[in-house]
C-alpha cells in the first residue's frame, strides 16, 4: 500500500517483532527449565539461581547455546527462506504447544486439588 516505505516500516516492524519474541524466549524458558529443576524433572545445575540478581543462569547459558546452534545450522545451510520459514513455523508450533500444556495443567491441577491454596485465580475458569 504504501510502496518503498511500507516496505521499510514493516520490514522494522518485523525485526522487531523478532527481537521480542526471543526476548521472551530468554526470560520464559529459563524459568520453566529452573522450576522443572526444582520439582526434579531436570538436572539440578538448572536450579541453581545468580545470588545477585536471583536469575535461572544455567538455564540462560542452555537457552542461548540452543539459539546461537539454530543459527549456525541456518548459516550451514546457506539460511535460505524456505529453511528459515519452516524454522520459524516449526518454533510457533511448539511454542503454541506449550501455552496449551500450560493451560491444561492449570484445569487439571485445579482439579486435582481442588482445596489447594492459590494466591491467584484465572478469572473466568474455566473458560479461558
Amino acid at each position: 500500500m504504501l510502496g518503498k516505505p511500507g516496505l521499510i516500516i514493516m520490514g522494522t516492524v518485523s525485526i522487531l517483532a523478532a527481537v521480542t519474541t526471543c526476548d521472551t524466549y530468554l526470560v520464559a524458558v529459563p524459568r520453566m527449565l529452573y522450576g522443572l529443576s526444582r520439582e526434579g524433572m531436570l538436572p539440578k545445575f538448572f536450579s541453581y539461581l545468580h545470588p545477585t540478581t536471583r536469575t535461572p543462569w544455567y538455564g540462560i547459558f542452555f537457552v542461548v547455546a540452543l539459539i546461537l546452534v539454530v543459527i549456525v545450522y541456518a548459516f550451514i545451510n546457506n539460511a535460505n527462506i524456505e529453511l528459515i520459514t519452516t524454522m520459524i513455523s516449526v518454533a510457533c508450533a511448539t511454542w503454541l504447544m506449550s501455552y496449551i500444556i500450560a493451560q491444561v495443567n492449570v484445569i487439571v491441577l485445579r482439579k486435582k486439588y481442588p482445596a489447594q491454596k492459590r494466591p491467584f485465580k484465572t478469572p473466568l475458569f474455566p473458560l479461558p
